[in-house]
C-alpha cells in the first residue's frame, strides 16, 4: 500500500502529525489516570490545514492566549517522538539549523 504525500508546514507540525502516526500505530500509549495533564493540552491542539493543504499546527503563542498556560507538557512528548527522526540523520545535517526551544533545568525561567 501507498501512503499519501501530505505537505508539511514546519517542523513542529511534522512533530505533531508524527506523534498523531504513533498514536494510530499502537507503537505509543498514554496512561488517561496518570497523564491527565498531557491528555488535556494534546485535546486542545488545533490541526491548522492551509488552503493549498499544507498542513500547520496553531501557533504556540495562540494556544498560551487561549488556554492561558503553555502547553509543556505536550510539546515536551512530540519533541521525544520527533527526536527518533532525526536519530538515523548525519549531525551535521542539523548544524546550520537555529533551535527554537530554550530547555528549562531545576525550575529555570524562559529569558523574556
Amino acid at each position: 500500500l501507498h501512503k499519501a504525500i501530505i505537505a508539511i508546514g514546519n517542523k513542529r507540525a511534522d512533530g505533531y502529525y508524527r506523534l498523531v502516526e504513533w498514536f494510530d500505530n499502537g507503537w505509543l500509549c498514554i496512561d488517561r489516570k496518570k497523564d491527565v495533564e498531557v491528555i488535556k493540552q494534546l485535546e486542545k491542539i488545533k490541526m491548522k490545514p492551509r488552503s493549498n493543504g499544507v498542513r500547520y499546527i496553531q501557533p504556540k503563542h495562540e494556544m498560551k492566549k487561549e488556554l492561558r498556560y503553555s502547553p509543556d507538557d505536550a510539546d515536551s512528548l512530540m519533541m521525544a517522538v520527533y527526536a527518533t527522526k532525526l536519530l538515523g540523520q548525519k549531525s551535521n545535517s542539523m548544524d546550520n539549523e537555529p533551535i527554537h526551544t530554550i530547555r528549562r533545568v531545576n525550575g529555570s525561567k524562559r529569558p523574556r
